[in-house]
C-alpha cells in the first residue's frame, strides 16, 4: 500500500539547521517551537493563502 505524498514545507531551526517541522497550512498559525537540538526558542507566524476550493468568511469584530 503506497501511502500518497503531500507536498509540504518544512521549517528548520535557523540556528541549526534541524528539522523542526513539516506543515501545511491553509490560513495562519502563530508557533512557539524550542528546539530539541540546540534549546533555540523559535517564534514564528506561517501563513498561506491556499484557499482554493474553500469559501471563506469575513467575522466582524465588536467595535468594527
Amino acid at each position: 500500500m503506497k501511502t500518497e505524498v503531500i507536498n509540504m514545507k518544512v521549517f528548520r531551526c535557523p540556528n541549526c539547521n534541524k528539522l523542526i517541522i513539516k506543515y501545511k497550512v491553509i490560513g495562519y498559525v502563530s508557533l512557539e517551537i524550542k528546539c530539541p537540538r540546540c534549546s533555540e526558542l523559535i517564534v514564528t507566524n506561517l501563513t498561506s493563502n491556499e484557499y482554493i476550493g474553500i469559501k471563506f468568511t469575513k467575522r466582524k469584530l465588536k467595535g468594527d
